[in-house]
């Protein structure tokens, strides 16, 4: 798409950035209940911490969404380890946010 920056343009911008003037928040560790949680719909969880099997749940209508980083490979190879780790903290904590804000479950992000 014509909006879309070139590599170039985002690898000057982010050599223009001090990246430890973000530092990564480290993440609290979940208890097993919040992971199972965090990972299946409340319904799911509960079912599957009783032991008990997950009935079919149908939607009339669903989205699936899939992204890629465009050029994460020429990208990650100009940059620092902890770089890359903080971009994508970044990236993941705003698709998160997108998906409670709009009340979307999200199943994977990878």
């Amino acid at each position: 798409p014509p909006l879309r920056p070139s590599f170039e343009s985002i690898r000057g911008i982010l050599s223009a950035v001090n990246i430890d003037e973000y530092p990564s928040k480290p993440k609290p560790r979940m208890s097993g209940d919040a992971m199972m949680y965090d990972m299946f719909p409340r319904h799911v969880a509960d079912a599957l911490m009783k032991g008990e099997t997950v009935p079919e749940d149908r939607r009339e209508c669903s989205t699936v969404f899939f992204a890629d980083i465009c050029g994460f490979t020429e990208l990650s190879a100009s940059l620092e380890t902890h770089q890359i780790s903080a971009m994508l903290d970044r990236l993941y904590t705003a698709m998160d946010t997108a998906a409670a804000t709009h009340s979307i479950y999200k199943v994977e992000t990878i």
